[in-house]
């Protein structure tokens, strides 16, 4: 065998391990519409993650002036669901936004109020 041949046999194993990783994923962003939370009740952002791998999920929730009322980095593991939420002392309009480097086919994620009090959801509305 040449020089050449026996380099790229010892080189073989690198292409095999580079060829069968996992595909790296960008950021991928999801948010949800904006919903009216009112007083006494609470905000909730949710995410259920169909995929086979744990997640790490940058959780928040946003008021429709932009600014974060809660934020959260949580590690969504696969198969499982993972709720953060806040009780809001007053009325306020918000979204939740939801950012990480996850396939969105494999997530599931919506906004919540809950009324504690009555021990039951309001309202649930999918993200996008």
């Amino acid at each position: 065998m040449t020089a050449r041949a026996w380099f790229l046999i010892a080189l073989a194993p690198v292409f095999l391990a580079l060829g069968s990783a996992a595909p790296a994923h960008a950021e991928t962003v999801v948010a949800t519409p904006p919903l009216s939370v009112g007083f006494g009740t609470s905000l909730q952002c949710r995410i259920v993650n169909l995929g086979t791998r744990p997640i790490v999920v940058s959780v928040a929730a946003i008021d429709t002036s932009g600014h974060t009322l809660f934020h959260y980095d949580v590690t969504v593991e696969d198969g499982a669901v993972q709720t953060v939420g806040q009780f809001s002392p007053s009325t306020l309009n918000a979204y939740c936004r939801f950012a990480g480097a996850f396939s969105k086919a494999l997530v599931r994620a919506s906004i919540e109020n809950y009324s504690g009090s009555d021990a039951k959801s309001l309202l649930i509305v999918p993200a996008q």
